[in-house]
C-alpha cells in the first residue's frame, strides 16, 4: 500500500491510497494492472515548508504562506493618522486581529471565517450552501467600509530569523479593487498602481522590512443587485449595471441569471502573490526581465510547410526591462536568449537616463528545423501537439568596471505556431489558420473557476477545469467579457493541453449602453487602458492565447459606441505596440440592438449577428440551420449558443439538503413544491412550447419529464438521472449538428456556458464541484475522435466529418471509409444493423475525405429507418469502419467518481509492448531480476498518482512494491 499525493480543494484535504497488483498472463502477452482506491477527510492543512536563505534568488509563493498573514477592518477607515498596519505594534484604531486560514481570499472569506458577520452563523466553506449567500449584507447596504481590510504580510515568518536582509519585489497578480502598501506602519509607498482587478502590482520591498500591510478597498461604484421598481432597463445581468462605471473588474459579481451577487462583490486578492528576492536595489546595473516573449512569424501562411523546406522562419523577442535606480547616464545592456535546441540570439538595448522602464524586441531568423511546432489538441493525432520549447533569457549590464554583469535571469516555456485570419466567403464566419491550417474550432464559454477569487492561484484546480474541456474534445474557450481576465496558471495550463484562448476585455451589452447602463462607461478610461496594457504584456507569451476581443455584445450605434471610441482606439494601438500581429475584434454579437438586423452587422466589428439561444432544443431542430434562430441569418462564427444543465443527485445534495432538494424539483404536483433553494440557484426550466398539428395550439415538451410519461419524475433522484439522459442528447445533437455542417454553414461553435463559477442550475458541461454531467458527455460522444460519425436527427442520414488538418482517402488507410451502425433495443439485443460507405469519386475507386469537412454517407437518399423490433426506445450505435480513425485509447470503464469515505476498485488490461514481451517471458520462477514499471491514476479534480513498482518475476505473479508518495 502506499499512500498519494493530497490536494487542497475547497478547504478539504483529500489523500488518496493506491493498491497495486500486477500478475503476468503468459498465454496473452498482456499485463493486467488493477488499482484499489479509497480517500478519507482530513481537517486543517499542510503546507510546504518554503522559507529561504537570506539573498537567494529566488521567487517565494506568498500565497502558500497563509499563517504568514493576519487581517484586520479599520476601525475610523477615515483617520488620516493611522499607518494601515494591523500589528507591526499596538494600534487602537484596528478592530481585532484575524489570521488568514488561506490565500488568496476576499474580504467576505476572513470576515465569515472568523464570525464577524452576525447574521451568518456559518463558514466561507458553506457560502454556496442552501441559501446561505442571502444571509450576507450587501456591500450597497453596509457600504465600502465595512468590506475595507487591511493584511499584514509577517516576513519575519517567511524568512528565518535574522535572514530578511534581501531586498525584493512583492508582486501581486491581482487586487479586487484597490490596493495602498504600507511598509512597517509607514507612509504608503509610491506611487500607487492603477486601480482595477486586472492589473499587477509591483512594490520594492527593502531588506530588513518586517511587515508589509496591505489595505484593499472595493470598487467605488459597487452598484446593487436589485434595481429599482421605477427602473425601466432590464434588472438581473448585473444588477443595477453601475459596477460597470468603474471598468475593469468582473461584472457577474452583481448577479446575473446563471448566479446570486457576491455581498463584498469579491474584494480581495485575485491570483498569486510572489516575493522575489534580489541583491541591493542600490546597485546601478540592477535590471528585472518582465514578461518576455517569443513570437514565431512565418515566411507565409503555410509554416508547417515551410518547416519541412529550406526555408528560413523568423522568430519575434520581446521583453519589458524594469530598472531599480535612477542614474543620470545612459546604461547598455544586452538580453540573451538561449533556445533548447541551442541556438543563441543577443538583443542589445540602451537604458536612457531617469527610464526606470522600457519595452524591447527584434527579430532573428531560425532555421525552420530546429523547432517543433505547437497545435490545438486534436489536429494532427499526435501526443505531443501542445509542444513547449524552453527559453532562457539572461539581462546582461555592463558596470562601470566594463565587466559584465547577469543582473537577471528567467526561464519560459513557449509554444511556437503561426495565426493568421480571414472571413469565409461561404459562411461569413471568422476561420484561423493555425500554422497555415484552417481549422473548425468547438469550444466554450467561461466566467472564471469561483465566485470567491479562491483558486484563483491554483494552477492544479486551473488544470483540472481545462482536463475536462479537453476530455470533451473542445479546443477554444471564450472567457467571457462579463467575467474576469483570466490568470497565469490559467494560460499555463492551456499551453500545456493544446487548447486556445478567447479572451475578452471586461466589457458586456448589459451594463455598457446597449440595453442597459451607459455608452460612456467606464468613466475613467485611462484606468481601464492601463489594466489593457498590463493584460497584453502579461498573456502575449502564450501560445494558447488566439486572439482579444472588445466585449460581450457591445454595440455601436451612429450616435455612440461601445466600447468607447477613445478605449476601442486605445486597445488597437497597445496590440500594436506590444503584440504585434495579434487579431482584436471589438464585440462578439451586433446585428442592431436586439441582434439578428443582418443589415448591421460588420464582420469586422462583431463575430455574429445573433448569438443564443439558451434553452432545450428538440432533437431535429438541432439540424436547422442556426437551430434555436432564424435560418435566414448568416452566422458562421457562433459565440454563443447553450442550453440548460443540472448535477446528478449526489452532485445536487452537495448545496442543498435533501428535504430541499425533493421539495424544489420540477414535477407535475407543482402545488406542493417549495422551489425557493432551486430558484435561489437559478433553476431553469427543462420544458419548451412546441405546436401540435393536431389540435392547433402549443403544448408543454418536457425533456424530462417525457422519460416517465404524463406523472413525471416520481422522486429528485429519477429527476436528476433522466436529466442526464436529455443533456446528453441535447448536446451530442448540438455539436454534431455543428461538425457536420463546418466551412458550409459554420466556422466556430462556442456553448453557453461550459462551467460554473459556483452550485448553479443552468448552462455548464460540469459542475461547480466537477463532476461531469450528461452535458460534457454528450459533447464527447460528438467530438471525441477527429473522425465523427453523425445522425442528423432532422433526416435521419449519416455524415462523416474529419476535423483533422489531413485529408483521408481509402487508397491510403487501404479500408473502406463509411460507418457500421447497430440498433440496440431496451434488453441489450441488436435487432437491426448495416453499413454505409462514402461514395468514390467518379471514375475513380478513390473514398476522399477532406480536411475540415463533413459528407453524407451513402447516396444522396441514404437514410436509417426505425426498426420494426423496436417499440418506443431504441439504441443506435454509430462506429467507423477503418479502426485507424478511432480515438488511441477511450476506455469508459476506466473513469470513476470517487467521493470521501469510498472505495472503488477497477482492473485495466493493455497490451505489453513486444520489444519488452520476450524479456518478461524468460524469467524463471528463481530469477531475482527486476522490472520497473510506473503505474498513474488521473483524475479530474486532484494531481496525477503516478506509483513507481519493482516487480520481481516468477512468471507466475509478480510482488509489488510501492512506497509512500508524497505531494
Amino acid at each position: 500500500m502506499s499512500s498519494c499525493i493530497m490536494r487542497n480543494a475547497s478547504n478539504i484535504k483529500w489523500t488518496w491510497w493506491l493498491m497495486i497488483a500486477v500478475a503476468l498472463m503468459g498465454t496473452s502477452n498482456s499485463l493486467e494492472v488493477t488499482a484499489h482506491l479509497s480517500s478519507e477527510t482530513l481537517e486543517g492543512g499542510q503546507y510546504r515548508d518554503e522559507s529561504v536563505s537570506a539573498c537567494t534568488r529566488k521567487r517565494i509563493r506568498l500565497d502558500r504562506f497563509p499563517h504568514a498573514w493576519k487581517a484586520c477592518r479599520l476601525a475610523k477607515p477615515e483617520s488620516t493618522i493611522d499607518p494601515g498596519c494591523c500589528s507591526c505594534y499596538d494600534n487602537a484604531n484596528t478592530t481585532d486581529l484575524w489570521n488568514i486560514t488561506a490565500m488568496p481570499t476576499t474580504a467576505l472569506g476572513v470576515l465569515l471565517d472568523h464570525g464577524q458577520i452576525p447574521s451568518a452563523n456559518f463558514s466561507m466553506e458553506d457560502l454556496y450552501y442552501s441559501e446561505n449567500m442571502a444571509m450576507i449584507p450587501d456591500i450597497s447596504i453596509v457600504g465600502r467600509d465595512y468590506y475595507t481590510l487591511v493584511y499584514d504580510l509577517n516576513l519575519e515568518v517567511v524568512f528565518p530569523p535574522g535572514k530578511n536582509e534581501c531586498d525584493s519585489i512583492l508582486e501581486l497578480e491581482g487586487v479586487n479593487y484597490m490596493a495602498t502598501v504600507y511598509l512597517d506602519g509607514a507612509i504608503p509607498l509610491v506611487p500607487r498602481v492603477p486601480n482595477g482587478m486586472f492589473h499587477r502590482h509591483h512594490y520594492t520591498i527593502p531588506g530588513g522590512t518586517k511587515f508589509v500591510s496591505i489595505r484593499v478597498e472595493p470598487p467605488l461604484h459597487v452598484g446593487n443587485p436589485v434595481c429599482p421598481v421605477s427602473s425601466e432597463e432590464p434588472c438581473g445581468q448585473g444588477g443595477n449595471h453601475e459596477l460597470a462605471m468603474d471598468g475593469p473588474t468582473a461584472q457577474f459579481m452583481l448577479g446575473w441569471d446563471w448566479c446570486q451577487a457576491m455581498p463584498d462583490r469579491s474584494t480581495g486578492f485575485f491570483g498569486a502573490i510572489t516575493l522575489e528576492t534580489f541583491p541591493s536595489f542600490k546597485n546601478p546595473a540592477l535590471v528585472s526581465i518582465r514578461d518576455p516573449a517569443i513570437h514565431l512569424i512565418p515566411v507565409n501562411d503555410t509554416t508547417e510547410r515551410n518547416k519541412n523546406s529550406s526555408d528560413q522562419l523568423k522568430l519575434r523577442i520581446m521583453a519589458h526591462l524594469t530598472v531599480f535606480t535612477h542614474v543620470e547616464h545612459v546604461r547598455p545592456g544586452v538580453l540573451t536568449i538561449t533556445a533548447d535546441w541551442g541556438e543563441t540570439f543577443n538583443l542589445d538595448f540602451e537604458i536612457p537616463p531617469g527610464v526606470l522602464d522600457m519595452d524591447i524586441s527584434m527579430i532573428v531568423a531560425i532555421d525552420a528545423t530546429n523547432i517543433k511546432l505547437w497545435w490545438p489538441h486534436g489536429t494532427v493525432g499526435s501526443g505531443d501537439e501542445a509542444h513547449l520549447h524552453s527559453f532562457i533569457f539572461d539581462a546582461w549590464m555592463n558596470t562601470t568596471g566594463g565587466k559584465p554583469f547577469l543582473s537577471h535571469q528567467v526561464e519560459r516555456k513557449i509554444g511556437l505556431r503561426s495565426v493568421d485570419t480571414y472571413i469565409d466567403e461561404t459562411t461569413g464566419g471568422q476561420v484561423f489558420r493555425i500554422n497555415g491550417y484552417k481549422m473548425f474550432l468547438t469550444g466554450g464559454n467561461w466566467i472564471t473557476t469561483d465566485q470567491a477569487l479562491r483558486f484563483s492561484a491554483s494552477k492544479e484546480r486551473y488544470c483540472q477545469e481545462l482536463k475536462l474541456h479537453r476530455y470533451a474534445g473542445l479546443q477554444l474557450i471564450r472567457v467571457w467579457g462579463g467575467g474576469v481576465i483570466e490568470r497565469q496558471a490559467f494560460y499555463e495550463c492551456a499551453d500545456e493541453m493544446g487548447l486556445l484562448v478567447y479572451q475578452e476585455f471586461p466589457m458586456t451589452g448589459d451594463n455598457n449602453g446597449r440595453w442597459a447602463g451607459n455608452y460612456s462607461w467606464p468613466l475613467d478610461y485611462g484606468t481601464y487602458l492601463a489594466n489593457c496594457k498590463d493584460t497584453i504584456r502579461r498573456l502575449r507569451q502564450h501560445a494558447s492565447l488566439l486572439f482579444y476581443g472588445g466585449g460581450n455584445e457591445l454595440w455601436a450605434p451612429d450616435s455612440a459606441s461601445s466600447p468607447p471610441r477613445q478605449i476601442n482606439e486605445g486597445i488597437q494601438s497597445l496590440l500594436q505596440e506590444l503584440d504585434p500581429g495579434r487579431f482584436y475584434i471589438p464585440s462578439s454579437m451586433d446585428g442592431g440592438i436586439l441582434g439578428g438586423n443582418m443589415s448591421q452587422h460588420d464582420p469586422t466589428f462583431a463575430l455574429a449577428v445573433k448569438d443564443g439561444p439558451y434553452h432545450m432544443i428538440l432533437p431535429y431542430s438541432a439540424f436547422d440551420r442556426n437551430p434555436g434562430l432564424p435560418a435566414n441569418l448568416t452566422i458562421g462564427f457562433q459565440p454563443e449558443i447553450g442550453s440548460v444543465g443540472a448535477p446528478s443527485y449526489r452532485g445536487l445534495l452537495r448545496f442543498m439538503t435533501p428535504h430541499e432538494a425533493e421539495r424544489g424539483y420540477p414535477s407535475t404536483d407543482e402545488d406542493s413544491h417549495s422551489k425557493s433553494v432551486w430558484n435561489f440557484h437559478k433553476h431553469q426550466e427543462w420544458t419548451i412550447q412546441v405546436y401540435n398539428e393536431t389540435i392547433r395550439t402549443n403544448v408543454t415538451h418536457d425533456f424530462v419529464g417525457t422519460y416517465f410519461g404524463p406523472n413525471g419524475a416520481p422522486t429528485v433522484s429519477d429527476w436528476c438521472a433522466a436529466a442526464q439522459l436529455a443533456a446528453h442528447q441535447q448536446y451530442q445533437n448540438l455539436m454534431g449538428s455543428f461538425i457536420s455542417h463546418m466551412f458550409d454553414w459554420y466556422t466556430t461553435i462556442l456553448i453557453w456556458k461550459t462551467a460554473t463559477p459556483w452550485p448553479s442550475l443552468r448552462g455548464f458541461l460540469y459542475d461547480y464541484y466537477l463532476e461531469s454531467t450528461g452535458s460534457l458527455f454528450g459533447v464527447r460522444a460528438a467530438l471525441v475522435s477527429p473522425v465523427s460519425i453523425i445522425l442528423d436527427a432532422k433526416t435521419w442520414q449519416l455524415r462523416i466529418a474529419n476535423r483533422g488538418i489531413s485529408a483521408i482517402s481509402n487508397l491510403e488507410t487501404k479500408a473502406s471509409l463509411g460507418a457500421s451502425y447497430e440498433w440496440i433495443d431496451m434488453t441489450g439485443s441488436r435487432v437491426a444493423s448495416g453499413q454505409l460507405y462514402l461514395v468514390p469519386d467518379t471514375n475513380s475507386e478513390e473514398s476522399r475525405l477532406d480536411s475540415m469537412s463533413a459528407v453524407l454517407l451513402g447516396e444522396k437518399n441514404d437514410s436509417l429507418e426505425w426498426p420494426d423490433a423496436c417499440d418506443d426506445v431504441c439504441f443506435l450505435r454509430l462506429e467507423t469502419l477503418d479502426e485507424q480513425l478511432l480515438p488511441v485509447f477511450d476506455s469508459e470503464s476506466t473513469n470513476v467518481v470517487l467521493l470521501p469515505g469510498e472505495t472503488n476498485f477497477r482492473s485495466i488490461e493493455t497490451p505489453i509492448p513486444a520489444s519488452i514481451a520476450p524479456l518478461l517471458l524468460s524469467l524463471g520462477h528463481d530469477d531475482d531480476d527486476i522490472i520497473n514499471l510506473t503505474v498513474e491514476v488521473s483524475s479530474w479534480n486532484g494531481s496525477p498518482i503516478r506509483v513507481q513498482l519493482d516487480l520481481r518475476m516468477d512468471c507466475i505473479h509478480a510482488d509489488v512494491k510501492a512506497s509512500r508518495l508524497t505531494n
